[in-house]
């Protein structure tokens, strides 16, 4: 999925849908949740130059099995200056789009067909 909300699937995932409903925050429906029950293998962001991860991703799945997904700015005050991923405007854990150029892949579980 891409900062404006547009997306892409790939033959095992049509049918998924995402809509971005405001700044960070992005809803992936027509899923059932994610493939593996678990976020932390279904989750890629986007890294930078250095391999170090461009946003922090949370994410909610709501009854439907629909994914609530936010993304917020990242920081690494740990690192040399030029690797620090600073952004005027914004702080470190403020709400911010999938940077432009960037995506974040979701690895979601498509619920099958009724009646067959």
């Amino acid at each position: 999925m891409f900062s404006d909300g547009s997306f892409e699937t790939n033959d095992e995932s049509n049918g998924a849908t995402v809509e971005r409903l405001s700044k960070g925050t992005y809803l992936i429906t027509g899923v059932g949740g994610f493939n593996n029950d678990s976020a932390l293998d279904s989750i890629e962001a986007p890294l930078c130059q250095n391999k170090l991860p461009l946003i922090w991703v949370n994410h909610e799945i709501l009854p439907d099995g629909s994914i609530k997904l936010m993304t917020y700015h990242r920081e690494h005050s740990d690192v040399p200056v030029f690797a620090r991923n600073i952004r005027e405007g914004h702080t470190d854990g403020d709400l911010i789009d999938i940077p432009e150029g960037r995506f974040v892949s979701v690895r979601v579980q498509i619920p099958s067909a009724k009646g067959g």
